[in-house]
């Protein structure tokens, strides 16, 4: 969630969210958006904690905790970023490490982004050997027509129908992933 809030406060318009499993046993993760991107020398140290654009605090512990995390658990990581097209986050997580944290509620951290930036379209894409779901927040509201995405049954709908597919392609929030690639 902390790094497609970063792509908001980007100002991007489109954030793309990609959660996929391989058959060499990893869950691979990217967030892309075309957001105004980083100028090379904050690039260069976005992975320091101590570094950060916001005012509000001095640290920024998004982006160096993911790249822990990915590192931690026998994975990589991987960013760029181009200033006035936006940026790419990425990394692996080997599935069956101790040290790789879950995915959490996914269906409800959609959620919470459409409520805070209903504007951005999201696209989540979430994938494995077994099958493939993808959610875009532009077909949902074409479809919806005149109702707002905003409103709760709507919002409920969405966590529940990307809870179902993380479910069905992943093996729910409890075992998702382990040995389900």
């Amino acid at each position: 969630m902390d790094l497609t809030q970063n792509s908001i406060r980007a100002k991007a318009t489109l954030v793309n969210i990609d959660l996929l499993t391989d058959e060499k046993g990893f869950l691979n993760v990217s967030i892309k958006d075309n957001g105004c991107g980083m100028k090379p020398e904050f690039l260069k140290v976005v992975t320091d904690p101590f570094t950060t654009e916001r005012t509000t605090r001095k640290v920024g512990m998004g982006i160096p905790f993911f790249k822990l995390s990915c590192e931690t658990a026998d994975g990589n990581f991987f960013i760029d970023s181009v200033v006035d097209e936006g940026t790419v986050i990425s990394g692996s997580l080997r599935l069956n490490s101790i040290d790789r944290i879950p995915l959490g509620d996914l269906g409800e951290t959609i959620k919470f982004l459409i409520m805070y930036a209903p504007d951005v379209r999201y696209v989540l894409k979430i994938k494995s050997c077994k099958d493939e779901f993808i959610l875009d927040t532009d077909e949902i509201k074409e479809t919806l027509e005149d109702v707002s995405i905003l409103q709760q049954e709507i919002l409920e709908w969405i966590k529940e129908f990307v809870n179902e597919n993380v479910s069905n392609i992943f093996g729910g929030v409890i075992n998702e992933v382990l040995g389900r690639t």
